[in-house]
Order: C-alpha cells, then structure tokens, then sequence
C-alpha cells in the first residue's frame, strides 16, 4: 500500500488476537497479500492495532529475518500486547 509517496505495509488494526503463524497468514490473506511478508520494497511496516502472541511474534520476526529490506526505516509496534498477560511479554519481545 502506498501513502504520500511512501511504500508501506500494514496488517491493518482490527483488534484481533493473533496466537499463531496462521492466524497472522489468515489476516494477510483476508487484506489481500501473501501468507508471507513481502518487505523488499517496504518503507514502514504497521503492526499495531491487534494483539500477538509468542507464536506470531516469532512468525513476524522470522518474516523479517529472512528479508533483505534495505528501505525499512519505521516499524510501528504500538498496542501489540493488549490483553496479553505479563507473562507471555519477555518471550514475545
């Protein structure tokens, strides 16, 4: 998705809880991209909005492993812990 000139990519903020792989590749699915994230082009990338757990966390942060994303400058992590408990934090970050 592009906005004033910039590419980003955005799991759009719809209160979901994401638990697993698949519950992130069904949302991406269902916003029209690929199971996986395609970040070569990406500027900025939004995660907020929805809530994640250690399994889609680790899915998000294999995605972004794997990629040569030379142009990523933003990420927006805001929110992605609502209604997590404390415990699940320190594996999720």
């Amino acid at each position: 998705m592009e906005a004033s000139g910039e590419k980003q990519f955005v799991i759009k903020g719809e209160q979901k809880k994401f638990d697993t792989a698949e519950h992130v590749e069904q949302a991406l699915e269902s916003q029209g991209h690929a199971k996986q994230l395609n970040l070569s082009q990406a500027e900025s990338l939004t995660l907020s909005g929805n809530s994640y757990g250690f399994e889609a966390c680790e899915f998000v942060a294999q995605q972004l492993a794997r990629q040569d994303t030379p142009f990523l400058s933003r990420i927006d992590f805001s929110n992605i812990f609502v209604s997590r408990l404390r415990a699940e934090l320190p594996r999720s970050l």
